[in-house]
Formats: structure tokens, C-alpha cells, sequence
């Protein structure tokens, strides 16, 4: 078969099926006829409907094996009893008709916007945003609320900036325990400080002593001594300090005098101090930045300690200096202790021999409380001759936060307190 001969069939078989869907479409617009015997005598053998060959509609020339495939297609598909979708043989045959043309992209939308147009409907143009439950349950507050709140926050921010810009610079804190340790600062705290109070050097006080059981009796905590000072010091002198004198204590403060006995020696200048007391909240001593330290103590080194090199030296009334080498200090707790044991260096008293003493602490003995009728403690009323004299001390406590000088020297303030609130969080 050549090709024009081809083309030629599939033409004639194209015209076929399209004049079968032209005569479907008209015999559906027919009524329906339930019995077909008065038409018997109508029909036509050469219409290519007749069902001469068992099947309506097939071609002339179908060969037996056309016939055969469409007896098998009957048995699988009916089209007599398919249900056609609405238009689709107009569909078919008017596939280049607008109506029956693939709908164009956001359609919905359009047809939206013309029906609220036509209605008169309102329409948002932004999607509502949806609040939280959290945000919903919040209470809702009155405009003068809001603005005493906003006046109050603004006041606290100015207050912030205004009293913690000069204190706050280069400040530094290292913690000898929960409630102990040093605030490091850039020079001396003079204008946190004012004056409370004048200690009237010409005014001698006569120290009361009483044995050291009645004054255990008085501590809040377990008096500790060391079993080891360097070779050729003893113990000179037991004090007590009240707590009305130094309100940052919890309890009164006992402090123990190891003097150098070496002949030829100053006892006033040449000793161990250890200083033991349970503080009202947080107590840290105020030193010049880059002169304390993070130390080791204990056999396994497993006590962080403090140690601080050198101390606050009076110049004159309004000058102090931060002098290193002229005392060292060990500050150190346990169990709610705090410990501050400071010597000088002149004979060799150093920051291992201070760790050694530190590491040696324990509670007195039985025996030591039992001859405390034949021990004296001196029980002091001011602390102007207190070895840790213009010592600067950070006192956060129940009452709040205060800076101040303990035991001031004779021409200096005995004691200062804080000018501001001053919080400071370790």
C-alpha cells in the first residue's frame, strides 16, 4: 500500500467516526422508544448503523478479525451504557471554541473581586494576623498605666547609667566562696564614700577581757586555730570584735595576733593575724585591680582561695595609695567561715606560708576549750587599731548594699558607708 493510498483510508475512516458522532448526537435528541417492532421494516442493510453484523455502527469493510476485536471490546466496554459528561461531543467537535478553553491562571481570585464589587462587600487587602493565646490571655492596661510604667523604667535606666558608669570601671570580682572574695577596682572608691563618724583619738578606751569559754559562747560558728605558724611566732593576743562595731558580721569577729618572738623583732609590726567571722550576707574587701588572685590550698588543691598582695595606704585626708608588698593576705570559707589571715613580709611570710597556715585550720580542741577559763579575750569597742585598718569593705546584705572603711586610722573617718545603691551579682 503506498502512502497516498494510506492517507486516503485513514480520511475515509476519519469521516466515518465523525459522521457516527454526528448521528449519535442526533439519535440522543430523539425521544426514547421502548419497542422498536413498528420500525422493523424501516431500516436500511446499507445504513452502516444496522446491526447486520451483530454490532451497530461498523464499517463496510471490516474484515472478520476487526469484527472479532470488536466483539471482544463489547464484552469489556459499553458504550451504549457510558455516561457522557455534560457538552462533550460539543466539546469534541468545538475544540476551538472560548467557551470550552482551558480557564486562565487566578480566575478565582477575579471572580472574588467582581462579586464583592458587585455586592458592595468590604475585603481586606492583608491577611489578619492571628495572635497567640499567650499574647491574647495578657491583661490589657490602661493608658495612664502604661505611662507610669514607661516613666518608671526610664527613671531606673537613667539611675543605672548615672551612679554605676564611674563605679562599674574596670571592676573585677573573684570569689573566695558563696558569701566571700574581692572586688577589684581602678584606684580607691573615695567618691562612693562619705563620712559618718569621727573616732576621738583622745578619748582613751579601757578594753574589758573575759575568758575565752564565755566568749565561744557568743559566736554563731566554730572558733578555728591552726596547728601550724612559722617557726619562732606565737600567740599573743585573742580580740573580739562586735557585731554592732562591724554590722556586716553575723555575730561578733575573733581575731587571733601570732607576734614574731625572734629577739631584736617588732611585735607591733612584725605578725600573723587570722581573722574569723560569719558574714551578713556577702562580704568582699575592695582592692586595686591586678593585685589579688585565684590560689590553690589543701592537700589535693581542690580549695579555691583568694590572695591579695599589698593593702590601702592613707596619704594624707584625701589621698590613698594601693602599696604591694606591705602585707599578704589569704582569703578563704568554709562551712559559712570566712577566713582572712594576712602577715607581712619582713620575715619571710609570703603566700605559701599564709596557704600552709590556712591549710592547717581546724576547729579548737576539747582541751583548748576546757583551759579557755585561763585564756583572756580582749573585747574590743572600735576597730581603729584593727590589723586590717583602712581596709575597704563591699557589704551585700539583707539591709541592702554598702561600701565601707573599717577601722580607719586616726586621721581618717573610722567608718564610711555608700553614698548609692551599689548591687553587684558574682
Amino acid at each position: 500500500m503506498s502512502t497516498s493510498e494510506f492517507d486516503r483510508q485513514w480520511e475515509e475512516e476519519n469521516l466515518d467516526f465523525l459522521s457516527f458522532i454526528r448521528q449519535e448526537s442526533r439519535l440522543s435528541e430523539l425521544p426514547e422508544v421502548s419497542d422498536l417492532s413498528d420500525f422493523s421494516g424501516l431500516t436500511d442493510p446499507t445504513d452502516p448503523i444496522c446491526p447486520q453484523n451483530g454490532i451497530p455502527g461498523l464499517p463496510q469493510d471490516f474484515s472478520e478479525e476487526d469484527i472479532a476485536f470488536a466483539h471482544e471490546m463489547e464484552t469489556m466496554f459499553s458504550a451504549e451504557n457510558e455516561e457522557m459528561p455534560p457538552y462533550y461531543v460539543q466539546t469534541l467537535l468545538e475544540v476551538d471554541s472560548p467557551r470550552f478553553q482551558p480557564a486562565e491562571e487566578g480566575i478565582e481570585y477575579k471572580t472574588k473581586a467582581h462579586v464583592f464589587r458587585r455586592l458592595r462587600l468590604h475585603r481586606r487587602i492583608f491577611k489578619r494576623t492571628r495572635h497567640s493565646g499567650f499574647v491574647l490571655s495578657m491583661p490589657r492596661f490602661s493608658r495612664p498605666v502604661l505611662a507610669l510604667m514607661t516613666a518608671c523604667l526610664l527613671f531606673m535606666a537613667f539611675t543605672m547609667v548615672a551612679t554605676s558608669s564611674s563605679f562599674a570601671s574596670g571592676l573585677a570580682i573573684l570569689l573566695a566562696g558563696p558569701h566571700s572574695g574581692v572586688v577589684q577596682m581602678n584606684g580607691y572608691p573615695e567618691q562612693h564614700l562619705k563620712r559618718t563618724h569621727m573616732f576621738d583619738s583622745d578619748f582613751a578606751v579601757q578594753a574589758k577581757q573575759v575568758d575565752l569559754s564565755t566568749a565561744m559562747q557568743q559566736l554563731q560558728f566554730t572558733l578555728y586555730q591552726p596547728s601550724y605558724v612559722p617557726k619562732s611566732y606565737v600567740l599573743s593576743d585573742i580580740s573580739m570584735y562586735s557585731s554592732s562595731i562591724l554590722d556586716w558580721s553575723n555575730g561578733p569577729i575573733m581575731e587571733m595576733d601570732y607576734s614574731y618572738t625572734y629577739p631584736g623583732s617588732r611585735h607591733e609590726t612584725t605578725q600573723i593575724s587570722i581573722c574569723e567571722f560569719k558574714p551578713n550576707g556577702q562580704v568582699y574587701q575592695v582592692v586595686q585591680v591586678g593585685a589579688a588572685q585565684y590560689v590553690q590550698l589543701g592537700r589535693d588543691n581542690s580549695v579555691r582561695a583568694v590572695y591579695v598582695d599589698g593593702q590601702w595606704v592613707h596619704i594624707n585626708k584625701f589621698s590613698h595609695n594601693w602599696v604591694y608588698g606591705s602585707r599578704s593576705e589569704i582569703i578563704y570559707e568554709h562551712d559559712g567561715v570566712v577566713f582572712w589571715i594576712a602577715g607581712t613580709d619582713e620575715v619571710g611570710v609570703n603566700q605559701n606560708t599564709l596557704l600552709n597556715i590556712a591549710a592547717s585550720l581546724q576547729p579548737l580542741n576539747a582541751r583548748a576549750v576546757h583551759m579557755g577559763a585561763h585564756i583572756n579575750v580582749t573585747v574590743a569597742d572600735d576597730s581603729t587599731n584593727w590589723p586590717f585598718a583602712n581596709d575597704v569593705v563591699y557589704e551585700n546584705g539583707p539591709n541592702g548594699s554598702s561600701l565601707e572603711v573599717v577601722g580607719a586610722d586616726l586621721s581618717s573617718a573610722s567608718s564610711h558607708s555608700v553614698t548609692s545603691s551599689i548591687q553587684i551579682q558574682p
